[in-house]
């Protein structure tokens, strides 16, 4: 059984979000990775309720959010039978931040030494 708590996570959508039905609402349903370093940072799913329909259309993968509501955390399996944690997230309050910059990619090239050392990569 779920122990649910209130929470406020920061973190960035990591999937396109999905509209869906949940109790007979229209849903959108959000998968972020919270904030945090190795083990601390997780993927929680997020569910917005018809009171933020107007952002339905708004949220998207990549963006910056900060989601607070009902946190739970529950036990199951995963397709291979290994045990999993779900966290899920039922929001009551979301902000947009904006869209992740993530950089231009940049093609790295060879400055032609042989060694192989990256330091002396060009573009590094």
């Amino acid at each position: 059984m779920a122990e649910s708590q209130y929470r406020t996570i920061f973190g960035v959508v990591q999937f396109d979000p999905q509209e869906r039905q949940a109790n007979g609402k229209d849903v959108l349903s959000v998968t972020i990775r919270a904030a945090g370093v190795k083990d601390q940072s997780r993927l929680v799913s997020c569910t917005l309720w018809p009171s933020h329909k107007a952002l339905f259309g708004s949220i998207a993968k990549g963006d910056a959010v900060v989601v607070e509501g009902k946190y739970a955390v529950n036990n199951g399996t995963d397709g291979d039978g290994n045990p999993k944690q779900y966290h899920n997230l039922s929001v009551a309050g979301i902000l947009k931040l904006g869209s992740l910059d993530t950089g231009e990619e940049t093609e790295r090239t060879n400055s032609g030494s042989g060694d192989g050392d990256a330091a002396n990569d060009e573009d590094w």
